[in-house]
């Protein structure tokens, strides 16, 4: 697909590449660099190797195995918790 063809969502590899720098922008406003890898996910929908909906999906299953891991990463701390001092006798 070259610059001038545009996508399913009619949006040309410049839009595209407008609409992510711009998305990248307002991230590193607030002082949070994008993992490396939501980068190359951005790049695949810039080149129109997948499409919109395919790269929300992606973000979408990136953000739910996050959450998983955070919560299993929690109750790994549970089990860790020191008892308090009334239980220790």
């Amino acid at each position: 697909m070259d610059n001038s063809e545009v996508d399913s969502d009619g949006f040309s590899e410049s839009n595209r590449r407008y609409m992510v720098d711009t998305a990248i922008s307002r991230v590193r406003a607030r002082s949070i660099e994008p993992h490396p890898d939501l980068l190359s996910l951005y790049e695949l929908y810039i080149r129109g190797n997948i499409s919109k909906k395919e790269l929300n999906t992606r973000m979408h299953n990136r953000l739910g195995n996050l959450i998983k891991h955070l919560q299993h990463q929690g109750e790994r701390r549970e089990g860790f918790e020191q008892p308090s001092s009334h239980e220790q006798g």
